[in-house]
């Protein structure tokens, strides 16, 4: 829909708009800081919210002083006007067709259980490669949907480098070309690197 009276309106790059269009079931917007990665993430978000009514989607960093110094602060800019609510003691947004946005964390490969008993339509990941293999694994077990017609979704966003830097690079770099679709021989999932 329209935004609301006072809503800040967002307009992506063209290398955000092929991030967002990518319908595979993992994808990773990756590259150099300044490539908007963290506000695509959002907006992944805040489109698969209001596109589907009483939808849960879940956004992670690596620590919640992480979350809270960016992707919160940025959410509470770009969810303005929305209609969306923040419950701040649950770190999340509840939409008004019932859909839920929460924030999460995941510093060590035990802070993933915390999420074994949830169920999300999709998963983003802000600075994946400070998350470990396990980790990444784990919380993709959590995609379920009883919403008929709904494709579950990982999707990420990262800067070249840290603990996690070999395993993507494996996962979504080396098997294709940029902006190339391929499919996972080993589990059939599809998979698309987007460089920022």
């Amino acid at each position: 829909g329209r935004p609301k009276k006072g809503a800040k309106v967002w307009k992506a790059t063209p290398r955000q708009a092929a991030f967002l269009m990518a319908g595979e079931d993992e994808v990773l917007y990756g590259g150099a800081v300044g490539g908007g990665k963290s506000d695509a993430l959002l907006i992944f978000n805040l489109l698969r919210r209001q596109s589907i009514p009483g939808s849960r989607g879940l956004i992670l960093r690596r620590t919640y002083g992480e979350l809270e110094r960016t992707l919160i602060l940025r959410a509470l800019e770009l969810l303005h006007g929305t209609g969306a609510k923040y419950q701040a003691q649950h770190h999340r947004f509840i939409f008004p067709n019932g859909s839920i946005m929460e924030f999460g964390y995941a510093e060590t490969d035990a802070d993933v259980h915390r999420y074994l008993s949830a169920e999300y339509e999709d998963i983003s990941i802000d600075e994946l490669t400070q998350f470990t293999e396990y980790q990444y694994l784990m919380l993709q077990s959590r995609l379920r949907t009883t919403i008929p017609g709904v494709k579950c979704v990982m999707r990420a966003a990262t800067n070249p480098g840290d603990i996690g830097h070999a395993w993507v690079k494996a996962r979504f770099i080396d098997p294709a070309p940029p902006n190339t679709s391929f499919t996972d021989p080993k589990t059939g999932l599809t998979r698309r690197y987007v460089p920022s």
